[in-house]
């Protein structure tokens, strides 16, 4: 699947190319916030009821 990714990105435009890069960066970026955002939510959600 990764193969597949890379090969589409290079033939790509720079543009996609570089939107992509920066979704990934945001991903890698926020990925060790996620996980207590999520239990967070669900404590929120649990209170309300």
């Amino acid at each position: 699947m990764l193969t597949a990714y890379l090969d589409s990105l290079q033939h790509a435009s720079a543009t996609t190319a570089v939107a992509h890069c920066l979704l990934a960066s945001l991903t890698i970026g926020f990925g060790p916030f996620v996980p207590g955002f999520i239990i967070q939510h669900v404590a929120a959600v649990r209170g309300a009821r």
